[in-house]
């Protein structure tokens, strides 16, 4: 589906002009209306997705913004309102072009706009990408950077316009280059301009989307922040507003001098933020008539020659701000080679793109090189015969799993936390368990089992809060009936064949896993389209990740796979069950078009591997582990290079890192390694990290000292068991060391093994015969 961009050679007398209307706090709802006819018009005629704020901290309005126009996920701030006209007076009297000479050390170019943040910006992000320096794009951007050579000198045309003063220093960047949209439009010669803003007279000023069209310096060729103000419908200052339709005319016109506008409508902005203090009739009143000017200014720009080339963008780039960030933005460009949706390899999700994908977007619109170190791809265009469907679908989910995802954890958590510790505290202190209660538990501990799988398959219920809990509850009931009738069906013929098959204990929970595993790999293999949209990765929407299998079921997939493979019976099943199984796992994790997720592929060969010497030979050994963990780094390389080579840039983060290391050398890749392992402890030596192991200690110490010694009854005299289990306890050391979420990883896989091994010993209490 997704391919690599062709960058277009530059051709400064046919390159294409682009507008962008950035109307935030705005839904798809509130623009697929037919009482606008204009915007009804580049929605059906054009290709629209939804805007994932894959920013970094917390997601805010600004750090959405910034990242957009960096192409990587930044943080904001309250400082990205701080844009000004260069022969703007401030509050304190200063000239803005002179305030910007005092804080960056550059002459300002004349008519420009200038952000006078940058100090503020900078530093934040330093800040953020130092933070997260474990993410795999900081330590190649960084060593990317010096390995090239590069400053942060201007391009040849900007340094006769923004020439250093004899006193200036340049300022530390962060690791991903600030305004970096803006920067490669002035290198390639263009222009860029700024119209409108969302200041509301005399308290608030806000210019934030101006940052979607600054440089690395912060500088906007052409003023027009002020020419359009829609601040009198709020303030009750009908001198301040000006006629509808009016900044499209402005953009209109600024294209004549500029290559790239941006319009800020300001109006659906400044209306958000005053929501709470008018009346809800009011608040609805205003809103009709802000889409109605949004619909204008639209229909300003379809019929202007000025515009009649160009390329149109209408963004929201934030949602309304009353409540959680749970719903998706809308973004629409017209015109469209191929209508309907749009995507991109970031997100690989018909109809989803990521905030850092619009300055690549913006760049292949006008047809100009991808920047290399941006870490977004440009959005590519899929025919849809339902868009508007799949998107409402798709914005419903998310929605959901933001509302549900705590509450059905913590549902879970004690519904399945009981028999859990009731079981573990009986064993550990020898108390007898009466047989009704032993059913009760083990019932327990089964609906324990098939909880991440009835998540899963909760997707394929209508869209919707109602949908996805009852979507789970007839799952739940289902995969655990299955489960119980699959197992009976075996046992029967295990005791018809008494003399020539052993006992297999936790027969229905090693069903469940066998049915998660396989409906994971199916599902990896048609698109993830379950795995995407479940409640437990429904970060993956909302946030920063979106490949394949997270690493809440990847934890899942690898434990419950390797613990199905080891407990089946006889033993030349464990032989072709732990190949075959460990083979696919590996291959869906690794391949970049299916999972793309590094840390659990190695967490996999570690596991397998192992497991697989277990099975054949009876045990391993230290060195056998060494060679479990290079094979593991061996094969993701391998993956890495495969994808690389297929996708190219368009590819997983790993196949970029191959095609920088092509240019850096192969150290950096072992340092990533090192850096995400010395972060994995260092959370686990935080606060945090300590109140968690303190929350566990008491159930480790039942553990250890009472069941420890019934598993050793149980599986005392299969040596091939006991180091299949501690084949499973070295992959969950790989996935904690390198793994970015490899605490959840690892206590996902450590949860699957404690589960089965619970239920085999309550078994084998019931039907105490060997």
């Amino acid at each position: 589906m997704f391919s690599t961009a062709h960058a277009v050679p530059f051709n400064a007398t046919s390159h294409p002009k682009l507008v962008v209307i950035a109307a935030n706090r705005l839904l798809l709802s509130d623009l697929d209306n037919p009482s606008l006819p204009n915007l009804s018009k580049i929605i059906h005629d054009g290709s629209v997705g939804l805007i994932s704020p894959n920013c970094l901290g917390p997601k805010a309005e600004s750090s959405v913004l910034m990242t957009a126009s960096a192409g990587s996920p930044c943080r904001g701030g309250g400082f990205v309102h701080d844009f000004y006209g260069e022969s703007e007076v401030l509050l304190d009297g200063t000239n803005a072009g002179v305030a910007y000479t005092i804080r960056t050390g550059r002459r300002a170019p004349k008519g420009s706009a200038l952000f006078l943040g940058l100090g503020k910006a900078i530093k934040q992000n330093s800040e953020s990408w130092h933070e997260h320096s474990r993410d795999c794009y900081a330590a190649p951007l960084a060593a990317l950077r010096a390995a090239a050579g590069q400053g942060l000198s201007c391009s040849p045309r900007r340094e006769q316009k923004c020439q250093k003063t004899p006193f200036s220093k340049e300022m530390d960047q962060p690791l991903v280059r600030l305004g970096a949209l803006g920067e490669a439009l002035h290198e390639a010669g263009l222009r860029t301009a700024i119209v409108g803003n969302a200041d509301v007279w005399p308290s608030v000023q806000d210019r934030a989307a101006a940052v979607l069209a600054m440089d690395s310096h912060g500088i906007i060729d052409f003023d027009g922040i002020r020419a359009c103000n829609y601040s009198g419908k709020l303030c009750g200052d009908r001198g301040e507003m000006m006629r509808s339709g009016t900044l499209g005319n402005s953009m209109a016109l600024m294209l004549r001098r500029a290559d790239f506008v941006v319009g800020y409508f300001g109006y659906s902005t400044s209306l958000d933020e005053n929501k709470i203090s008018i009346t809800d009739q009011a608040y609805n009143f205003h809103k009709t008539e802000a889409l109605k000017m949004l619909d204008d200014n639209v229909a300003d720009l379809l019929r202007s020659p000025l515009a009649k080339n160009a390329t149109i963008i209408v963004a929201s780039f934030c949602p309304p701000s009353d409540g959680a960030w749970n719903q998706l933005t809308p973004i629409i460009v017209y015109p469209a080679k191929t209508p309907g949706l749009l995507a991109s390899p970031t997100t690989r999700t018909p109809g989803l793109i990521g905030a850092a994908d619009f300055a690549p977007t913006v760049l292949k619109l006008m047809h100009l090189p991808q920047v290399e170190d941006m870490v977004g791809r440009p959005a590519v265009e899929i025919k849809s015969d339902n868009p508007l469907g799949t998107l409402y679908n798709l914005g419903t989910r998310v929605n959901t799993n933001q509302k549900l995802l705590m509450p059905i954890g913590i549902f879970f958590a004690i519904v399945n936390g009981i028999p859990f510790m009731i079981t573990v505290v009986l064993i550990a202190l020898g108390r007898s368990i009466p047989r009704r209660l032993n059913r009760v538990l083990r019932l327990g501990i089964l609906l324990c089992a098939c909880a991440p799988v009835a998540l899963l398959l909760a997707v394929l219920a209508p869209a919707g809060v109602a949908g996805y809990i009852a979507g789970t509850g007839v799952s739940l009931v289902v995969v655990a009936a299955v489960s119980l009738a699959v197992s009976s069906l075996i046992s029967r013929k295990i005791i018809r064949n008494r003399e020539e098959e052993p006992r297999l204990y936790g027969l229905p929970v090693i069903v469940v896993y066998a049915i998660t595993v396989l409906i994971v790999l199916i599902d990896a293999f048609t698109g993830s389209n379950l795995c995407k949209t479940a409640g437990p990765s429904s970060y993956q929407i909302t946030g920063m990740r979106y490949y394949g299998i997270g690493n809440e079921y990847a934890g899942l997939v690898i434990s419950m796979g390797a613990l199905a493979a080891l407990l089946i019976a006889p033993e030349r099943w464990r032989k072709w069950a732990t190949a075959l199984l460990g083979a696919l796992i590996v291959v869906m994790f690794g391949f970049g078009s299916l999972g793309a997720n590094y840390g659990a592929t190695v967490a996999a060969v570690v596991t397998f591997s192992l497991l697989a010497i277990s099975v054949w030979r009876k045990g391993f050994g230290a060195r056998h582990v060494i060679g479990a963990f290079g094979l593991g780094g061996a094969v993701v390389l391998i993956f890495a290079f495969a994808d690389w080579k297929l996708a190219g840039a368009a590819g997983s983060h790993a196949a970029r890192a191959v095609g920088l290391t092509q240019r850096l050398g192969d150290g950096y890749v072992l340092t990533l390694m090192l850096r995400k392992a010395l972060f994995n402890l260092k959370i686990t030596a935080t606060g945090i990290g300590v109140k968690v192991l303190l929350g566990f200690t008491p159930l480790f110490i039942f553990w250890f000292y009472g069941m420890l010694r019934e598993i050793r009854k149980l599986f005392g005299r299969d040596r091939a068991v006991i180091a299949g289990l501690k084949a499973v306890l070295a992959g969950m050391v790989a996935a904690y060391l390198l793994n970015d979420s490899g605490v959840v990883f690892a206590t996902m896989m450590i949860g699957i093994t404690m589960l089965i091994l619970l239920y085999c010993v309550l078994e084998r209490k019931s039907c105490p015969e060997s």
